[in-house]
């Protein structure tokens, strides 16, 4: 009986690694090059906005706290500071804006999204963000 119960224990684990396995390919498949699902669920690179030029080192933490206290924080920030930023990072602020607002005041969010989008050139490294938010906010 021993020998019966050791089989049907040896076989119910690798019936269950079998299935992580085939688990783990379905997730794999459902998001290729590691895309990182925002706020309004469209497909965005990974990516790091800190690598992205315009902003002075110093401005870093007050960004963070901006961004930790919600749209109204990150708008308040954007509006203190707008002189010392610059684009593409500038730019990068205010989508992370447009997404935050969007729920609370959509027009907002799309007259600053067409603003955005207007202003930035197509060589860009924050074009394939417009462009997939674009779905959304045009």
């Amino acid at each position: 009986m021993n020998k019966v119960i050791t089989v049907v224990l040896i076989v119910g684990a690798l019936w269950g690694a079998w299935m992580l396995r085939d688990y783990y390919l379905e997730k794999k498949a459902a998001n290729p090059g590691g895309y990182d699902y925002g706020n309004n669920n469209t497909p965005e690179p990974a990516f790091d906005p800190r690598s992205l030029s315009g902003l002075h080192y110093s401005l870093e933490q007050p960004l963070q706290n901006a961004q930790k206290s919600g749209a109204e924080g990150l708008k308040k920030f954007i509006d203190q500071y707008r002189g010392a930023i610059r684009d593409p990072r500038l730019a990068w602020i205010e989508l992370d804006y447009v997404n935050l607002v969007a729920l609370k005041d959509p027009a907002q969010a799309r007259a600053t999204f067409a603003e955005v989008k207007q202003r930035i050139p197509t060589n860009s490294p924050v074009r394939p963000r417009i462009d997939n938010m674009s779905k959304v906010y045009d």
